[in-house]
């Protein structure tokens, strides 16, 4: 299994870098998507909706019965993404921010999609989206030498010279729709007559988990943090 680094995930994500003024998923152009704010509960129990994420909505009509395809959307804005890409560049994937690290979630994504596929969300696309486009002849070449680029330091240069003429207003990840969240799971679980959780649908959660995490130290993306200050147990086992 390939071992997770900084160089071997920029690799990954460099194949799928593009502009969202071309970008279509089953013929529907990225600008014809239907875009719905994520909802998120809180430590406190009380709903938030983050601005820049968001579930992508893609209208299709076929013969499969089936009349929309949901993918997960995260917006991030231009500045922050360079400024991130810079430092990460300069501590070879090391830096450590005091946010979300939107660089090293998009590559570890790529890398995982191309490397260890159905170990997480399959990642699709890393794309600029243009707030100010005129439809001229140089801009139209631009955009399609753009679309072509496979190189992560290029790409990242021309964001900046966009960034300077105002030209791009965001970076935009997409991924699958993935799965619910564990609160959410419960609810619903609730609503089909189960109050609580039982024993076995517990512990099948649980080394669900653990089996997760021992597959991600195993390729370099997290540490076996099992010690006897974190873990919980009755007395009655």
């Amino acid at each position: 299994d390939n071992v997770f680094n900084w160089e071997l995930g920029k690799e990954s994500l460099k194949k799928r870098l593009g502009c969202t003024d071309n970008f279509h998923i089953n013929g529907v152009y990225y600008k014809n998507w239907i875009l719905k704010n994520l909802s998120f509960r809180s430590n406190n129990n009380s709903y938030y909706s983050p601005k820049n994420v968001y579930k992508g909505i893609i209208p299709i009509n076929n013969n499969y019965n089936v009349n929309e395809i949901n993918v997960f959307i995260k917006k991030i804005p231009i500045n922050k993404w360079i400024d991130q890409y810079e430092k990460m560049e300069l501590y070879n994937g090391e830096f450590i921010t005091k946010e979300e690290n939107y660089v090293m979630e998009a590559v570890v994504s790529a890398f995982l999609t191309e490397h260890h596929p159905d170990i997480s969300p399959k990642f699709y696309k890393l794309l600029y989206e243009r707030v100010n486009y005129n439809d001229n002849e140089n801009k139209k070449e631009n955009i399609s030498y753009e679309n072509d680029i496979q190189d992560l330091n290029l790409f990242n240069d021309i964001l900046k010279e966009q960034n300077e003429n105002k030209d791009i207003g965001h970076i935009v990840m997409i991924a699958e729709f993935f799965g619910e969240d564990l609160y959410s799971y419960m609810n619903k679980m609730c609503i089909k007559g189960y109050s609580i959780l039982g024993r076995k649908e517990r512990k099948k959660i649980m080394l669900s988990c653990l089996k997760l995490i021992n597959r991600l130290h195993k390729i370099g993306l997290c540490h076996l943090d099992i010690s006897l200050e974190n873990m919980l147990i009755k007395d009655n086992y």
